[in-house]
């Protein structure tokens, strides 16, 4: 059965993304769609696909999708003396000669391309499968193909769900210029996990204890320079990223207590944008109606520290 050539007068698809189309939208197995070719003779002014053919299914034989196409063959390729005879002289044979020679190199030609036929089919199926491949590459939302090309090389990344990757992977290009930028990152953690989230920097002095027998500094000799003993009274302050998610209700408390794939999402982002020596001080900030005291196991408000309080 002959079928309705695809291309438009303003069209010239290949045939392997033609295969690979119908392919990927179940029409036909990838085992039962053949590409041959017919030779180029017509390439320099029709279209690459010269047609389809679609033989019934039958009780000895499969359905077969093949696409023809006007491109040269093995048969083409090669030199002609190969496959026929130098042809004879004109002046030496008759006309019924030539003619039963050129029907004779007809058939020989024929039968060659028959034979190079399971070649050039194995070689269109490969084909036909990098297209395939490149079209689950493209259509990212429908398929994995992309983001695990990631994962091979960023094992990191298995705590992000495939909608947080693709943010993630537009984002990695430009991750040297927002390095440090907390209304960027904070941005990103926002459309990755949808909740209220706010980032800022807060300066903080290391305490001081008091020393009841040395007062005003370290005795010399009691001491190691650079571990427990520091030349003069400097005490220099520290800068802490205070991260604050919330409100949000209980249940969504949950997904970012720590150990969760939420929680480690977010310390890989923050490794990649934050310095490594800052402090992050992580807070999750419940809505009014979790703001309640329930002790048991069974609901969300339930885990102290994090959805339930004492006092």
């Amino acid at each position: 059965m002959r079928i309705k050539k695809p291309n438009q007068i303003d069209t010239d698809f290949k045939a392997a993304a033609i295969a690979a189309e119908i392919i990927e939208n179940e029409m036909v197995s990838a085992g039962d769609v053949i590409i041959l070719p017919k030779g180029p003779k017509k390439r320099a002014y029709d279209k690459e696909i010269a047609g389809i053919t679609a033989d019934k299914k039958t009780e000895s034989k499969k359905p077969v999708t093949t696409i023809w196409v006007n491109r040269d063959g093995f048969y083409d390729m090669l030199p002609e003396g190969l496959f026929h005879r130098p042809p004879a002289s004109s002046v030496m044979i008759t006309e019924e000669d030539m003619i039963k020679d050129i029907k004779a190199r007809r058939e020989e030609e024929k039968q060659t391309r028959r034979f190079f036929a399971p070649f050039e089919a194995e070689l269109n199926y490969f084909r036909t499968l990098v297209e395939l491949y490149e079209n689950r590459l493209d259509k990212k939302n429908e398929y994995d193909e992309l983001i695990n090309i990631f994962l091979k090389e960023w094992q990191e990344f298995e705590c992000f769900t495939k909608k947080q990757m693709l943010i993630l992977i537009h984002v990695l290009p430009v991750i040297h210029e927002q390095r440090n930028n907390i209304n960027f990152v904070s941005s990103i953690i926002n459309m990755m996990f949808n909740v209220p989230l706010s980032l800022h920097y807060k300066t903080v002095y290391p305490k001081q204890k008091n020393n009841t027998i040395i007062k005003g500094g370290t005795a010399l000799g009691a001491g190691t320079l650079g571990v427990n003993f520091i030349a003069g009274q400097v005490i220099e302050a520290e800068r802490k990223l205070i991260m604050n998610i919330g409100p949000v209700s209980a249940t969504r408390m949950l997904e970012f207590l720590p150990g969760t794939s939420a929680a480690k999402a977010i310390d890989v982002l923050l490794s990649y944008f934050i310095p490594l020596g800052t402090g992050i001080q992580f807070n999750l900030l419940a809505d009014p109606a979790s703001q309640k005291l329930v002790i048991g196991g069974a609901g969300a408000n339930a885990t102290l520290g994090y959805t339930t309080y004492l006092g």
